[in-house]
């Protein structure tokens, strides 16, 4: 494996940023080659151990371009790759005083030590946090990042429209590009105002940024995409909607959970007290498996892996991909040769381009994953067209998250443009 030009350009970039600020963001669209990239640049600093925090499935990807023999002339820091999860473990602790019983405390307890490093790269940023509330994952690095310069990066920082979403990204001690005490009063300065009336009551909403914030981080961003990587727009992932119909007994489950919110399957009785829980149902149900509490169902309808079998066949080319649990169950049971994937687990930082078709069997409403997944095909090496094949019934709920995610992708798309220019 060899540096292609346009990730030694792309990694001079990035150290002229980190070596201005502390701190810069790899925006990547997916298979764009920010990963090594991202280690070419480390390379140009004095730094000597790099702490790499990814998600625990990019572990592998990271771990290959460390001890790839022909990048051994390239690398030659002390890399630790680890999982967000691995740095530590928030534990409650109840105390009292004069027989009085006192709220619990929550405390962080370590399992890394960051002065054992000297730069850090956050992988998969945009896992760190959303908007209003701090995440755990922030809170954890809030305690360990301290005075530690750091990139960060991702194809989809912004996937769920909202930019916002830097706030709990970029904020840590030292190196930041924004000194707001809190999110709120960062959003005083870069988020718009608006409301919506929820049970008779007045609720501010943190949706939508001003334009300028993406015009603002674009100063300390890189952009690169898989043009620059050599992959031709011919070559990129394109979407083929494959409308599966569902049987009458399918149909009538569906209808009679809709119309009496209750349903009886193999003596498990599931109510959907709520819309979430309705909706999740009904699209479990497309596929069909149900969760009833901590069972997980397998039911007999098989429209979608007749449509399969009837379109690409049984075949060791064909990666599939689903949501739920006991969709895996349910397609192991049928196909033999074809490799099951999680669109959860498996959208990140995993390479698929081994297989030449891409079955999406059910989707999570999130742009991010969907973004992600998608792309897990393509490779510079590859340099053909690549499908990713998406099943939904017209009309119901798998419809709705395709459109859903898709418009989130076209958000994405535009603030990558936006940091680009």
């Amino acid at each position: 494996m060899t540096p292609l030009p346009h990730q030694i350009t792309k990694a001079a970039e990035l150290v002229t940023i980190t070596k201005r600020f502390g701190y810069s963001l790899l925006f990547g669209l997916p298979r764009s080659g920010k990963s090594l990239t991202a280690l070419l640049a480390i390379e140009s600093f004095k730094a000597s151990r790099i702490l790499i925090l990814c998600p625990k499935a990019a572990i592998a990807g990271w771990t290959k371009f460390i001890d790839d023999t022909e990048l051994k002339s390239y690398l030659t820091k002390q890399y630790t790759v680890t999982n967000y999860e691995a740095i530590g473990s928030w534990k409650t602790r109840t105390t009292s005083k004069s027989g009085k019983e006192i709220k619990p405390i929550k405390e962080f307890h370590p399992k890394l030590n960051t002065d054992d490093y000297d730069l850090v790269i956050l992988d998969e940023s945009h896992r760190i946090g959303g908007v209003g509330k701090p995440s755990q994952r922030y809170k954890s690095l809030q305690i360990m990042l301290t005075d530690k310069p750091r990139m960060y990066l991702s194809g989809t920082p912004f996937i769920e429209k909202n930019a916002l979403s830097a706030y709990y990204m970029f904020t840590f001690p030292k190196y930041t590009p924004f000194q707001h005490k809190s999110f709120y009063c960062f959003f005083r300065q870069w988020g718009i105002k608006s409301t919506m009336f929820l049970h008779g009551k007045e609720v501010n909403q943190y949706k939508f940024a001003k334009p300028e914030l993406l015009k603002y981080i674009a100063n300390f961003t890189v952009a690169m995409d898989q043009t620059d990587a050599g992959i031709s727009k011919l070559h990129q992932v394109t979407d083929e909607i494959h409308q599966v119909p569902l049987s009458s007994p399918t149909l009538q489950l569906i209808a009679k959970l809709q119309s009496d919110l209750v349903i009886t399957v193999d003596d498990h009785t599931f109510l959907a007290d709520t819309k979430l829980k309705l909706n999740s149902a009904v699209h479990q149900i497309e596929g069909g498996t149900l969760k009833v509490d901590a069972t997980y169902l397998v039911l007999d309808n098989t429209e979608r892996i007749d449509y399969i079998k009837q379109v690409w066949g049984d075949t060791k080319d064909m990666a599939i991909m689903c949501h739920y649990k006991a969709e895996a169950t349910k397609l192991e049971a049928h196909f033999t040769n074809a490799t099951i994937y999680s669109s959860i687990r498996h959208a990140e930082g995993v390479d698929l381009s081994h297989h030449k078709h891409l079955i999406i069997y059910s989707l999570l409403e999130s742009g991010n994953k969907y973004t992600q997944l998608r792309e897990r095909t393509v490779n510079l090496a590859k340099q053909q067209s690549s499908i990713a094949h998406f099943l939904i019934t017209p009309g119901m709920r798998s419809q709705h998250i395709y459109e859903t995610v898709a418009n989130k992708l076209l958000f994405n798309t535009e603030s990558y443009n936006i940091t680009k220019e």
